[in-house]
């Protein structure tokens, strides 16, 4: 069987194109029908799609260079089989999550049950309509949040295939369960994989973006976790992994970004607030690592802000001028920003401290 090439495709006109997407739709399907799983179609599926696009755009073309006939036959023939398609792949994709969620309850090997959680992280990877199919079936996130605590590398599927789940602004309330925050929060503090520790830090950030779920990590003392998570990377100077280290300034990072948005409201603020020596935490952050200083700006303008005591702690550290201005110059471009409004929050202050202090001096 004749294999066309891009080029040929588009040289040969509807007719090709219509041969080609239906060839690589069936291919696709004959995998999934064969028990081959999603990594075997997935290739086919993508393909199948881009030449489906491509075919829409140059029938549409062809057609508006007629006479007013309308769309070529071709095309309504491709919207058709398309529709086709769809429905079949989409009966075939909710008995793939119901396999792989058998398998994951059954007694089945770790290999097994490895492979299932590979192929739900592939199914719910880039289609928001199949994170609600996993939805759909009742058994499957309870299943997967079980397996959290499991072995290291199943955990770190799960957290995955969670984190692409969580995606869907409405699986964001369903999955900020008390108890998955608070396994979120082990996993961040423990000393095993790096990896997780970093997925389930993203994973709180995806959580976080949803303003309901914020109180959550406010009970859930989720706020002095990532204060300990970008308190104890510091520590680790003498580590000579690069990938350690770089997964190390991720976790540091991505707790940096999840303790923003948590300031944003009362709970996380006051929880800031509440926190010794936030102050001085942040700008040790500014001074030993340049690349998490827009973070630490933006918590230190919000607790300065909310909190005169804060304000105060701020004024009483000799070098924080010194660090902002360095920031001001050489750090990126929002952290520049922020560095440069704090330290007009800082010196209007100073000149308010100095003419009080003039003032009761006469």
């Amino acid at each position: 069987m004749y294999i066309f090439t891009g080029t040929e495709l588009e040289e040969a006109g509807p007719e090709a194109q219509v041969y080609h997407e239906v060839r690589s739709a069936i291919t696709a399907l004959h995998h999934l029908l064969k028990g081959e799983g999603y990594h075997a179609a997935e290739p086919h599926l993508l393909e199948a799609g881009a030449r489906m696009n491509q075919g829409h755009h140059l029938q549409e073309g062809t057609a508006c260079q007629g006479q007013g006939q309308g769309h070529h036959p071709e095309a309504h023939l491709l919207r058709k089989g398309l529709c086709l398609m769809e429905i079949v792949l989409l009966i075939l994709t909710k008995n793939t999550i119901s396999e792989c969620v058998s398998q994951l309850q059954s007694d089945c090997g770790y290999e097994v049950k490895q492979k299932a959680l590979e192929t739900l992280i592939s199914i719910t990877k880039a289609s928001p309509q199949n994170r609600n199919l996993v939805l759909q079936n009742n058994e499957a996130i309870p299943t997967i949040l079980n397996l959290l605590k499991s072995s290291p590398t199943l955990e770190k599927l799960s957290l995955s295939t969670i984190f692409n789940l969580s995606l869907n602004p409405n699986l964001k309330s369903t999955l900020a369960e008390m108890a998955t925050i608070q396994h979120l929060n082990t996993t961040i503090l423990s000393r095993g994989s790096l990896e997780s520790a970093r997925l389930a830090a993203s994973l709180i950030c995806s959580l976080a973006m949803l303003d309901k779920n914020k109180a959550v990590f406010g009970v859930a003392n989720t706020i002095q976790v990532l204060l300990m998570a970008v308190s104890r990377s510091k520590g680790h100077a003498t580590c000579t992994s690069p990938t350690k280290l770089t997964c190390r300034a991720d976790l540091s990072g991505t707790a940096l970004v999840i303790l923003g948005l948590l300031a944003r409201f009362d709970e996380g603020i006051q929880a800031l607030i509440n926190t010794p020596c936030i102050v001085s935490k942040m700008v040790h952050v500014l001074k030993e690592r340049c690349m998490m200083s827009e973070g630490a700006t933006e918590i230190l303008i919000r607790v300065i802000d909310e909190s005169e005591e804060c304000l105060i702690e701020a004024m009483g550290l000799p070098d924080l001028m010194f660090v902002l201005a360095e920031v001001s110059v050489r750090g990126s471009t929002r952290a520049r920003e922020k560095a440069s409004i704090l330290l007009k929050k800082l010196e209007a202050n100073e000149s308010y401290e100095e003419g009080n202090l003039a003032f009761l001096k006469w």
